[in-house]
């Protein structure tokens, strides 16, 4: 709980941090000092460790028999598209799959050991807001509204057992980092589907970098 805690507090440090940048520097909105994106189709793929998801949907009846662990996880992979409204704001749609197994003996029971598998799927609405930028190096924020739909299988070799769950969830990421212009990196630090920090690439479709910023 303390490191939960120290995470929300950095969280928040960083959120002030980004929110005073953009109230110091308005103008830069109506000047088009940022790159030159509306109108631009933007694609990408993203990555993380752990999505939120694994923390809210964990079986924790499960750790109370003999747990050995998560011994599968693909991780949260993201495909995402973008479509850029102004210079500083875009909005698109993200899907992701994530899947992951965990083993456990069932207490007081004789037969072998049990696996859980557990798949999810999301489809997200985004949006980004540019809150400063260097040049070639960008710093945004990014909220996301998603409807995920989760698969879970318990078994062994002579039992199976199969939940499914549908739900709303969410993604906010106060401090995220692009590096490139009209392709590159980035990465982002926040919560829910996506997790507390994922990176990936970006490629712009119908780039505008004829013109100088």
């Amino acid at each position: 709980m303390n490191n939960l805690w120290k995470y929300l507090l950095i969280v928040l440090s960083c959120t002030m941090q980004l929110f005073s940048c953009a109230i110091d520097q308005p103008e830069r909105q109506h000047k088009h000092k940022y790159p030159p994106n509306e109108g631009v189709h933007e694609a990408s793929i993203s990555y993380g460790p752990r999505s939120l998801y694994q923390y809210l949907l964990q079986d924790f009846n499960i750790h109370n028999d003999e747990y050995y662990g998560i011994k599968y996880n693909t991780g949260p992979i993201f495909l995402n598209y973008k479509y850029w409204i102004k210079d500083w704001l875009n909005l698109g749609v993200s899907l992701g799959y994530q899947k992951y197994r965990e083993e456990f003996d069932y207490r007081f029971r004789t037969s072998s050991r049990y696996q859980q598998n557990t798949s999810l799927y999301t489809a997200a609405i985004e949006s980004k807001i540019y809150v400063a930028e260097r040049r070639h190096v960008q710093f945004y924020q990014l909220a996301g509204l998603s409807y995920f739909h989760m698969d879970r299988a318990y078994s062994n070799s002579s039992y199976y057992e199969n939940h499914k769950l549908n739900y709303i969830f969410f993604q906010y990421a106060p401090l995220g980092i692009r590096l490139g212009k009209d392709n590159g990196c980035f990465f982002e630090l926040g919560i829910g589907y996506k997790g507390i920090l994922s990176g990936g690439l970006f490629l712009k479709i119908n780039p505008k970098s004829k013109f100088k910023y």
